[in-house]
């Protein structure tokens, strides 16, 4: 898998996403924030994405209402 689909946000009762071993993943689409009830978000293997969630840039998105990311 090399990119999440933008249909993502349409998951508005998603409360928790794991994102495992998908290397080819670099970055959340946009539509995430529309995942309001979205609390955990874990990614693992995943060392691009992790980048991108991890800058100062994409932080603040990440984190508007996500409890926990776990990496």
């Amino acid at each position: 898998m090399v990119s999440l689909p933008e249909t993502l946000g349409d998951l508005i009762s998603l409360t928790e996403l794991v994102i495992s071993n998908c290397r080819g993943i670099k970055f959340l689409p946009g539509t995430l924030q529309k995942l309001t009830s979205l609390r955990r978000l874990d990614i693992y293997g995943c060392p691009e994405l992790l980048r991108w969630c991890e800058s100062e840039g994409n932080k603040m998105k990440v984190a508007q209402h996500i409890d926990k990311v776990i990496n």
